[in-house]
């Protein structure tokens, strides 16, 4: 099987709806097993076909040496950094081992930030209650 006869669900937020919408109503209709992206014929996207819009679009906004497949990249390592399990990722990606989907779980020092204060929350209450004894102790002797 190829992977484009592998189907991949996943939650899309409701903003890249609000930015895809126009073409999805141009181009895909209302058939859930339609392609999103094609070529004008119709047919599955090719690369001979995508490139050059692709080289067009980067040129216009200004950006060198990015390939599209970079973008799945950067949206699995944002997944990974707010918090997606390996599980998750293989889920997103369509990938069936942990291996492929461990790629984007690269380290940052964003995250690392993030870990450190999530780790310092946990620890302000119990030094907190420490100093301020929440229940009584007493003794139970018989």
């Amino acid at each position: 099987m190829s992977v484009t006869d592998r189907a991949i669900t996943a939650a899309v937020a409701s903003s890249g709806f609000t930015a895809t919408s126009p073409h999805l109503d141009d181009h895909v209709a209302g058939d859930p097993d339609a392609l999103i992206f094609t070529s004008p014929e119709g047919h599955p996207l090719r690369r001979t076909k995508f490139r050059p819009k692709w080289l067009e679009a980067c040129t216009t906004a200004g950006v060198v040496g990015l390939h599209f497949h970079d973008l799945r990249g950067s949206g699995a390592t944002w997944a990974a950094a707010d918090g997606a399990t390996v599980r998750e990722l293989m889920g997103r990606l369509g990938h069936k081992t942990p291996m492929m989907a461990l790629r984007y779980q690269h380290a940052t020092q964003e995250r690392d930030r993030v870990i450190a204060d999530k780790l310092g929350a946990r620890m302000r209450p119990a030094a907190e209650d420490e100093a301020k004894p929440s229940a009584d102790l007493i003794s139970l002797k018989r």
